[in-house]
């Protein structure tokens, strides 16, 4: 397909020149979702990258870097400084990629939206996420939407977020986590105090785990958007939530994603959530 011998040309150098160098005085969002990318393209990419000083979102969701491309990437985003957002949902990214991920988390403090959603994280490349968030200060939207991670991955996560200062909006959704990593969830909305959004959509979370979840979030006051699952909305969403809950927060029982832009008001408690913005990521 011509979409296909385009992305070839990424790996020629004079096609890489003038993409990069020729047209990176304009050229500010790079968007390739779907393009069949691999290890290879991403390598090419992360050249041009690096000698690029004014692009600073770049999606490359659903495309097939796997762990080798995403390596490749966070080589040059280890000393790049422009690149702000990136997306690399659905890129067959196991562990070893999330390791490399989080040695950048670690070091880079220009990045502040990072979408990992659908990959192959595994709770071990959760584990390299979470202990890299210990270290990082700048980060403040991530998706992590069905990764796997378990409910030991969420409890790394939910710990790591005891103390990150700077992480806002968190999706999480769809990762087996269960009521013991309810739980965990439970225990950081009681201390932290920087979460404004968090999706625990389709995570099998029972009762127990429902408890204490809405235990914990009568004594948060900082949450804003609230995603549990895909459960039909009760009768009445407010009965069981303290008035002052309910004037400030939004639940969403339905929708598996959350809003990751403010409105600006609340929305009515049972009329789901508005539409997914993730600052210049396309999903």
């Amino acid at each position: 397909s011509s979409r296909r011998r385009h992305t070839r040309s990424l790996c020629d150098l004079e096609f890489r020149r003038v993409l990069f160098r020729s047209v990176g005085c304009v050229l500010r969002v790079l968007e390739l979702p779907s393009c069949g990318l691999n290890g290879v393209d991403a390598g090419c990419l992360a050249v041009g990258l690096a000698r690029n000083s004014v692009v600073h979102a770049v999606n490359l969701n659903d495309n097939d870097l796997g762990d080798s491309g995403v390596r490749s990437l966070m080589a040059t985003l280890m000393r790049n400084t422009t690149v702000a957002t990136i997306g690399l949902r659905g890129n067959h990214v196991g562990p070893p990629g999330a390791h490399s991920i989080a040695a950048v988390l670690r070091r880079n403090s220009s990045l502040t939206g990072l979408d990992l959603g659908f990959n192959l994280l595994g709770c071990v490349g959760g584990k390299f996420i979470a202990d890299s968030l210990l270290h990082n200060h700048s980060l403040v939207s991530l998706d992590m939407h069905g990764n796997g991670i378990r409910s030991e991955g969420a409890a790394a996560l939910a710990r790591a977020l005891c103390s990150n200062r700077t992480v806002r909006h968190l999706d999480v959704g769809a990762n087996f986590c269960g009521d013991d990593g309810a739980a965990e969830w439970a225990a950081m909305l009681e201390q932290n105090t920087s979460l404004t959004r968090l999706s625990l959509a389709d995570n099998a979370i029972g009762e127990p785990g429902g408890a204490a979840l809405l235990h914990a979030l009568r004594s948060n006051t900082n949450l804003r958007y609230f995603g549990i699952g895909a459960a039909p909305a009760p009768a009445s969403p407010t009965a069981a939530l303290p008035l002052s809950m309910s004037a400030q927060m939004q639940l969403c029982f339905a929708l598996p994603m959350l809003p990751l832009e403010d409105t600006g008001s609340s929305a009515s408690l049972s009329s789901g959530c508005p539409s997914v913005a993730s600052g210049g990521l396309s999903r």
